[in-house]
């Protein structure tokens, strides 16, 4: 119900407070020595009090009451009762901007609230808030809000005694009370509060049902979607809490649920089709998720749903930034340094698991596309390979041609419309040629209209980004002037700590919430920021009413676009998910599977793998089962990081013992993060004992995540870059060790980024790239043969710190120039080829190229064309290949021979074969000139067909290569 209210003088503007008019309109200072101020009914003294004879209602933090308003004399108090619950909703009275607008000329205008549980670390229990006095200048951490003060102080009166609290909300359903037992019905169903409303005809426009929503909302309530994209549940319209800030990059960021590898080893299947399934299972999943805790979070004795039970936005889905150095720490999460393999992988993913059935407008979940542009590191590593670099004010300065030519096309592939058309895109922590990322009107509004994004497209903040705008890269004067700056650039929903994320019903951990003073201060200036742009106190052009509007507008249309507000019955994704689905058993196999197409054999001497299951193994290494030590645990060694959980994580050990006819004897011969004196607790006297008996060692090591090694070398994560290329020393004494007596060693090499090792010291060896909960499994379906090794490497593995510069150069084509695409013959000549290429990896047998055949067609009146080979099994057993196409074009383009297609083929047979075809378009036969823009020159285009990359001699098979010549004037 709409708010009533009294004004003092006839001839003034009315306002209203829990009104949705009260925040779309602004009024000029008042002269009249009387205020105008709503006060909280329930429990309260107003001296003098004017009640009306209609209550309305407001919302109180979670704790809604009955209120009334009233009109106090000059120098009037009031006061009122401990509130159930606790928290105040500052939309349920004036705020100290408003009152010094209202009353300019009055300096008793007071307002005190006592709240014995008032839920910030500022204003202990047992304190009082008060919100007072014209002039706004008091120096708090509120300024503009509240300060606090004593019991008995002047400003504070003692409460009266408490009263009987109201009712804890007012019934949400259409017949009330809500029948006894049952689920709240959903927003717009029928028994709704909100059935018979505009915004829940599902016949209407969206765009008219948002502006109708947003219509229905107060100020308080609008801002805190731009906050949160949440306001909180509101019985008025039924409206439940909606959790935004969910995780999804390799499986939802919870407990029991099928947990994937890391991307980058997604990315080392080069295989779109795994990629899909991959997605596949964590949208079905959310939509499980969903369903399943939306019931569980029913309280019979409230018959409300107290918190934010959905799992239907992904705000890190697809994480297109490039691995362009290796000890950037968040290499991990990437799909690599190629454009093109990080474009199709990111494309793949975002549309199977956002909005697989075309036929439908509805999303299954909204996928956040991250982190708007260049943002490659570093996290901490200065130019001397130091720690001390701030990524929060981190400024990558970047050629218009590098950015066209690598840093822009995995973005473009994700974010436009008719190819992954991800809903949204994050900005990052740094600046991008002097304009930080969350403030640039290119990366946030431009680029994404040049990409075509979908017209319901919006960009949020990393945590924390758009503050750091001022408080890290002082880009702008203050707090507010760079929220604003954000705001007006494109930016439309904010991701912080504290402010409505942290009402005590969410569930929130420390995490989103800490109780320290920084963060507080964050969360509040940032409110007042919005709030005195909207309510007249401090106008600003860049953030009006209507802005407001167009932002919580915003927040909203997702809700809209997955079906929230409509009949389940036509939305696809709607449909009754079972909880079996949950890490059941088919989703367990997606992830083995995927596991195993992950697994890069980098050595096979003598073709010691497959091994037989009846070897005599000794598994030895701090990888082998990884939770008995202090820097890893059983659940995050084999997933990294922004990751959940399954209910049983496969360590390597289980793996093994799986697959051999007896179980393998274990050593972990060291911790990955002790010292690297020699053998400093007398541990690899145990695994030489079991590697000299045995027939081969399994050795398992690897880089960690959460503790950094003795050596300071071997830490690769959010916030902290590596410092060296090599393993922890500790390691590489092991593995020294283990060599000098073993028969047979098989390396396996844990990590997301390149890692160089001695090869002398393996007879074979293995990347396993953070293989999630069927680690175990999949690694040893590949060693036993199960499942024959397809995985290539989605990054070089350079041999020294001396063929790469600092990180934090962007300059790609400057030699030595960074990956296998810009890394000249220059380069190699003077520094030396790396150890291995882009795309290298091995299998269990051999294949054969032939039969290239090129055509240059027209696709719409644009150049394009299409290439044909056919790829034979030519050894003794079965196996798959994945097809590399590489491209040379003419003239000198930056990029060498440059990746343009991949497919990986299905299992082969001895003497089998297929007949592969790729299309090349128009933007694949495209040069980037220095100016950033792209054309198609005239001459001989060169392409090369393998199972690695042109230039690198060790190749698994000889490829084929065939030119082609595009005449001038092909259009782009």
């Amino acid at each position: 119900p709409r708010a009533s209210s009294l004004s003092h003088q006839t001839n003034q503007p009315v306002i209203r407070s829990g009104d949705p008019g009260d925040t779309e309109r602004s009024s000029p200072p008042m002269t009249s020595p009387k205020c105008h101020v709503p006060f909280l009914r329930a429990g309260f003294n107003c001296l003098p009090r004017i009640f009306l004879a209609l209550p309305v209602v407001v919302f109180l933090g979670e704790v809604p009451v009955a209120v009334g308003a009233c009109v106090p004399q000059v120098g009037a108090d009031c006061y009122g009762d401990a509130l159930p619950g606790g928290g105040i909703n500052r939309s349920s009275v004036m705020t100290q901007a408003e009152c010094c607008r209202l009353c300019a000329a009055d300096t008793a205008c007071l307002v005190s609230i006592y709240i014995p549980t008032w839920p910030d670390p500022t204003s202990p229990p047992g304190q009082s808030a008060c919100l007072f006095k014209s002039g706004c200048s008091k120096p708090q951490m509120f300024p503009n809000r509240v300060k606090c003060c004593q019991p008995g102080d002047h400003s504070c009166p003692a409460p009266p005694p408490p009263t009987t609290p109201p009712p804890a909300y007012p019934c949400p359903c259409s017949t009330c009370p809500c029948p006894a037992g049952k689920v709240l019905p959903r927003t717009c169903d029928v028994g709704s509060t909100a059935a018979g409303l505009p915004f829940c005809d599902h016949t209407k426009p969206v765009a008219d049902r948002v502006v109708d929503l947003v219509s229905r909302l107060t100020r308080e309530e609008k801002i805190n979607l731009v906050q949160q994209a949440d306001t909180g549940f509101l019985p008025r319209l039924n409206l439940k809490e909606f959790n935004f800030f969910n995780t999804c990059l390799h499986g939802w960021w919870t407990t029991n649920v099928t947990t994937f590898g890391m991307p980058v080893g997604m990315a080392a299947t080069f295989d779109t089709a795994v990629m899909r399934q991959i997605a596949e299972v964590i949208g079905v999943e959310s939509r499980a998720l969903s369903q399943r805790d939306y019931v569980a979070s029913f309280d019979p004795a409230t018959q409300l749903h107290g918190v934010a039970v959905n799992w239907l936005v992904c705000k890190d889905a697809a994480e297109v930034n490039m691995n362009r150095h290796p000890l950037w720490g968040r290499n991990p999460e990437t799909y690599g340094e190629d454009p093109y393999l990080t474009a199709t992988m990111g494309e793949a993913f975002t549309k199977q698991l956002q909005q697989p059935d075309n036929a439908t407008k509805y999303v299954r979940t909204t996928a956040v596309t991250r982190h708007l542009v260049v943002y490659s590191g570093p996290e901490s590593l200065k130019a001397d390979n130091t720690q001390g670099e701030d990524r929060f004010s981190f400024n990558a300065n970047v050629s218009d041609r590098d950015l066209e030519d690598y840093f822009y096309p995995p973005f473009e592939a994700c974010i436009d419309r008719n190819r992954g058309n991800s809903k949204g895109a994050m900005c990052s922590d740094a600046a991008q040629n002097g304009v930080p990322s969350c403030a640039s009107e290119l990366l946030m509004t431009q680029k994404p209209k040049d990409w075509n994004a979908s017209d319901d497209f919006f960009v949020v903040s990393d945590m924390g980004s758009y503050y750091n705008v001022y408080a890290r890269h002082k880009y702008r004067a203050n707090t507010s002037d760079a929220l604003l700056t954000d705001l007006d650039a494109g930016l439309d929903i904010l991701y912080l700590r504290g402010g409505p994320s942290c009402r005590p019903s969410r569930g929130t951990t420390a995490v989103d919430c800490p109780d320290v003073a920084t963060t507080t201060q964050q969360s509040n200036e940032t409110h007042d920021a919005l709030e005195m742009a909207t309510n007249g106190s401090r106008p600003d052009a860049r953030f009006t009413l209507a802005d407001l509007d167009a932002k919580a507008g915003t927040a909203l249309r997702l809700r809209f676009d997955l079906g929230q507000f409509d009949p389940t019955d036509g939305n696809p994704y709607a449909q009754p998910v079972p909880d079996s689905v949950i890490d059941g058993p088919t989703h367990r196999q997606v992830a083995r599977d995927a596991t195993a197409a992950s697994v890069v054999l980098l050595k096979n001497a003598g073709q010691l793998l497959p091994l037989s299951r009846t070897a005599k193994v000794a598994a030895i290494g701090p990888y082998i089962v990884p939770g008995l030590q202090p820097s890893m645990s059983a659940t995050n060694a084999y997933v990294h990081a922004y990751a959940g959980s399954s209910g049983r994580m496969v360590n390597f050990l289980d793996g093994l013992n799986s697959a051999l006819e007896t179980p393998a004897t274990f050593v972990q011969g060291c911790e990955s993060n002790q010292t690297s004196a020699g053998d400093p607790n007398g541990t690899f006297a145990a695994a030489k004992q079991a590697a000299a008996v045995a027939d081969v060692a399994i050795l398992a090591v690897g880089l960690t995540l959460h503790v950094r090694d003795a050596d300071g070398v071997g830490h690769e994560t959010e916030m902290i870059d590596r410092l060296s290329l090599e393993l922890p020393q500790v390691q590489q004494d092991l593995i020294a060790a283990v060599r000098s007596v073993a028969k047979q060693v098989v390396l396996v090499i844990v990590a997301g980024s390149a890692v160089p090792f001695n090869e002398s010291l393996a007879d074979a060896a293995l990347y396993a790239m953070y293989g999630g909960e069927e680690a175990g499994n999949g690694l040893a379906d590949v060693l036993f043969g199960e499942v024959p090794p397809s995985g290539r490497l989605p990054f070089t593995v350079f041999k020294s710190l001396d063929q790469l510069k600092p990180m934090e150069d962007y300059d790609l084509t400057s030699q030595p120039g960074r990956t296998h695409l810009y890394y000249d013959d220059s380069s190699v000549a003077k520094l030396g080829a790396p150890q291995f290429w882009f795309g290298y990896g091995l299998g269990y047998t051999r294949f054969a190229y032939k039969g290239l055949s090129l055509a240059v067609t027209a696709q719409g009146g644009q150049c394009a064309a299409t290439a044909s080979v056919t790829v034979s099994n030519v050894g003794a057993t079965a196996g798959r290949e994945v097809v590399q196409l590489y491209l040379k074009r003419p003239g000198a383009p930056s990029a060498l021979w440059p990746l343009r297609g991949y497919q990986r083929t299905a299992v082969l047979a001895p003497g089998a074969g297929s007949t592969l075809v790729f299309g090349l378009t128009a933007h694949d036969l495209s040069t980037v000139r220095a100016d950033g823009t792209r054309v198609i020159l005239a001459g001989n285009y060169t392409v090369q067909i393998g199972g690695g990359n042109p230039r690198d001699p060790r190749a698994p098979a000889t490829p084929i290569a065939a030119s082609m010549v595009v005449a001038a004037g092909c259009a782009l």
